[in-house]
């Protein structure tokens, strides 16, 4: 892709307004040395450094989203607890309003915290529930629909509880449809037949495989097409990894080979990969544009350690 498409999303004076809808995560990046092994058991003793804490999930789907150029607003759900109000500077000091984060009393904001020591991983510490939500929570992303009037809908369910409770994915997509908007949809569930009518799904390979293992295909494309089958949506992103992506609309195939990049972490590259595939459809490309930017997005996001917000005018 060259800078001629990039520059006009730089350049564009309509911006988008763009909504997500999903599980809002706080990842924690602990960084210490490890010298040696604890003489109570063969694990390593970690001496402390440093700590950081970024946007994760649809948080960071929203970062990524403002960072490429469009306006943004976020529904999500946090606890009340230190991890909340974390959440709510990091989202203050990207821009994005904290009006519509649902407060809840018996849930804790969902916590990656990740240890490690010269740029690897040791050890992952997850503090969440994934228990549904009662009906106030449907009733809260009802009421604030009516009140955002988004241009488009992206739902980013990493499977906490947010999407998956009280038929919420039917209510989204029912708004999506009378409103006549597109909802982009990154989900890590095997029922995909919930988002039914969706613009576009995108898994990954484990996702894809996941969802059409028990059909026996070896083929990548016909995955794809038992995918979209299931979903009854209207693309298909896969993401590929290394492959790069492969899109399919029902008719045709799209392929965006992976840049030449040096990876360093794909901690948060789906998120950045949904972010700049919304924001590059609202802006009126085509779908081999909106491979190709997605995939561009997406090597500037791995060559970072943990989740990254990818700018435009980085990109250029």
């Amino acid at each position: 892709m060259g800078n001629n498409f990039i520059l006009s999303l730089l350049n564009n004076k309509q911006k988008p307004h763009i909504l997500v809808i999903g599980d809002i995560i706080l990842d924690e990046y602990v960084e210490g040395s490890v010298n040696r092994i604890s003489p109570e058991g063969p694990f390593p003793v970690m001496n402390y450094k440093s700590s950081e804490y970024q946007l994760g999930g649809a948080a960071n789907v929203a970062a990524n989203i403002k960072g490429l150029g469009a306006n943004v607003d976020l529904i999500g759900a946090i606890g009340e607890d230190r991890g909340a109000d974390i959440i709510r500077n990091l989202l203050g000091d990207q821009g994005i309003s904290n009006q519509f984060l649902f407060k809840s009393s018996n849930r804790p904001t969902t916590t990656k915290t990740r240890y490690g020591s010269k740029g690897h991983q040791i050890l992952r510490l997850d503090r969440e529930t994934t228990e549904l939500f009662d009906i106030t929570w449907l009733e809260w992303i009802e009421d604030n629909l009516a009140i955002i009037q988004p241009d488009a809908i992206v739902i980013s369910d990493y499977g906490k509880g947010t999407i998956s409770s009280n038929n919420i994915p039917q209510a989204i997509l029912r708004y999506s449809k009378l409103n006549e908007i597109g909802c982009y949809v990154d989900t890590k569930i095997i029922d995909i037949s919930v988002f039914k009518g969706a613009t576009l799904l995108k898994p990954n390979k484990l996702e894809l495989d996941n969802v059409t293992q028990k059909y026996n295909i070896s083929n990548l494309e016909d995955k794809i097409i038992q995918y979209m089958s299931l979903a009854k949506c209207h693309v298909v992103m896969a993401s590929l990894g290394e492959d790069g992506l492969l899109l399919y609309d029902g008719e045709k195939y799209y392929h965006s080979k992976a840049k030449a990049q040096s990876v360093y972490d794909v901690t948060g590259a789906g998120d950045t990969v949904l972010a700049a595939t919304v924001v590059a459809k609202q802006m009126g490309a085509s779908w081999q544009e909106v491979a190709d930017f997605a995939n561009l997005a997406a090597s500037f996001a791995v060559s970072h350690y943990g989740t990254t917000i990818v700018n435009i005018k980085e990109m250029v």
